[in-house]
């Protein structure tokens, strides 16, 4: 009886091990990590066509089709006088791995209006990829932030 406790005890390590050491192997697609959003120009005046670029602080892996998703939102005088919110919306897609440029920092370029009112234009980006590793099928990342409008 103590020979057949001792010998299951050892095959339990065993396997214990054996799976400890195959953890260690597996992969997984992951989405890139954003850092700064950059402006050129950095200071907008009306009617400057303008480039947004995101740092990717941290390169996604495992990736293949990606979707950026970019809203640019400001306040425009109508031809009542009144001020409206207007959301411009940009969609670039593109294969992450697949395509030297997939790794390059996603950017768009977008016109501020003659009639823009806005102190500031909000830019978002909404970014979905689609994952070939592991268990992972759908990730995503996002990253905001504000231009700075002067008249």
């Amino acid at each position: 009886m103590y020979k057949k406790n001792v010998i299951s005890v050892l095959l339990l390590l065993c396997f214990s091990f054996a799976l400890m050491a195959c953890g260690d192997d597996y992969e997984e697609s992951y989405a890139p990590r954003y850092g700064n959003m950059q402006f050129n120009p950095t200071q907008a005046t009306p009617g400057d066509s303008v480039t947004v670029t995101v740092e990717q602080a941290q390169l996604g892996y495992g990736l293949e089709k990606t979707t950026y998703t970019w809203n640019i939102k400001y306040g425009i005088r109508t031809e009542e006088g009144a001020v409206k919110d207007t959301i411009v919306t940009i969609v670039q897609k593109t294969n992450y791995d697949g395509y030297p440029d997939g790794h390059d920092n996603p950017s768009a370029r977008f016109l501020v209006p003659d009639n823009c009112e806005s102190r500031f234009v909000s830019v978002t980006l909404n970014a979905t990829f689609s994952g070939y590793i592991g268990n992972a099928l759908f990730l995503a990342a996002n990253k905001s932030g504000n231009l700075s409008v002067s008249y």
